[in-house]
């Protein structure tokens, strides 16, 4: 879906000039909620699959979860939509270990995960709101796959490009892809020279006013 160069410079990028660029392309939020935290891998980058759950007590399989995460591409990013869930994990060893196993980069919920320790020693990607022991059997059902959802107060579409790491996650629409790629290589470069000024001058105001085209307020 996305070439290996497109990629490697989602990869590269700060997600600070991420989210600037983004901001001068469109005003849309695109980055998910900060309540949505790295707990396991580096940089993840990579196509979004999507997940549809919904809570419930019926003690059933997760037919559609298992069905996407046995097909989900090498490369690609399952995204959940887990309404909030905190106390109760859709995923846990098993499901690392199949992805892990696949070549799938990642997980992305904005909910519970359990058993992150799984992905230790592996490039697994696990984004989460926080780690519970409570698995989701009887908790949590899967409803749908491939279908536009909301994460973390953000839609995600089948497709769209998924970047995360330590500052947070940003969910950039497929057919924004080219542009913000385009431009997150200039806001990058600016970034770079208002830090090397920062250091050189001591003075953010005197690097602003270098590198920066907005007026500073005195």
């Amino acid at each position: 879906m996305y070439d290996a160069q497109t990629i490697a410079l989602f990869k590269g990028v700060s997600m600070t000039a991420l989210s600037d660029a983004i901001d001068a392309i469109t005003s849309r939020k695109l980055f998910i909620s900060h309540q949505v935290r790295r707990f396991a891998g580096g940089r993840l980058v990579g196509p979004a699959v999507t997940l549809m759950t919904a809570p419930t007590a019926e003690r059933a399989v997760h037919n559609v979860g298992i069905k996407l995460l046995d097909t989900a591409a090498p490369g690609s990013i399952i995204v959940a939509q887990l309404e909030g869930e905190t106390d109760a994990a859709l995923w846990g060893a098993p499901e690392i270990a199949v992805a892990i196993r696949r070549g799938i980069a990642g997980f992305v919920g904005d909910g519970a995960i359990r058993s992150a320790s799984q992905a230790d020693g592996s490039d697994f990607g696990i984004f989460a709101t926080n780690v519970t022991p409570a698995g989701g059997f009887g908790r949590l059902k899967t409803m749908f796959c491939d279908q536009t959802i909301e994460c973390g107060g953000v839609e995600v579409n089948p497709g769209d490009l998924i970047v995360g790491d330590e500052d947070g996650v940003i969910a950039v629409p497929r057919k924004l892809v080219p542009d913000v790629a385009a431009t997150v290589i200039r806001y990058e470069g600016r970034q770079a020279k208002l830090i090397e000024a920062g250091r050189e001058l001591g003075s953010i105001k005197e690097a602003l006013a270098l590198h920066w085209t907005v007026e500073v307020q005195k």
